[in-house]
């Protein structure tokens, strides 16, 4: 099933584009998730969801590769729901780490909570693509 989700446009500085979807949680909790291609994996703020989060493990720093082996708590879950526009993902192993420094941009800038980010392994999986021209989102594979 192919899914068509608006995206959002955020100008933080002049002519730095951010894009964004507005995802649900469990317990209709509600957030935005910064689409980033430039991440390999998603990554989900823990402290915005962590009293959703089963099964967490810290990830040591050597098992990680890329810019994330740098950090230092950075952590794995099972995130039971996220629901974008039409699409529901359930019980999805996730990435998690403290993101209230974008969180801190975001709201002084656009008055808005990150939940996280989209990264290219969400792009990837559901063979997801940016349609620049009609502001949205199109992905395939996912739950309907």
């Amino acid at each position: 099933m192919e899914h068509i989700v608006d995206i959002k446009i955020i100008e933080l500085e002049p002519n730095s584009y951010h894009l964004i979807v507005e995802a649900e949680f469990s317990n209709y909790l509600k957030g935005f998730l910064i689409i980033d291609t430039g991440a390999s994996r998603s990554v989900f703020d823990y402290n915005f969801l962590n009293s959703q989060i089963r099964n967490e493990n810290v990830v040591k720093s050597e098992d990680s590769m890329g810019i994330n082996a740098a950090i230092e708590d950075m952590r794995v879950g099972i995130l039971p729901l996220i629901k974008i526009n039409d699409c529901t993902i359930t019980n999805s192993e996730v990435a998690l780490m403290d993101l209230s420094y974008v969180n801190e941009a975001y709201k002084k800038y656009a008055s808005i909570e990150v939940a996280g980010l989209l990264g290219s392994d969400f792009f990837v999986k559901y063979s997801a693509v940016i349609d620049y021209g009609n502001k949205r989102l199109v992905f395939s594979g996912a739950n309907g």
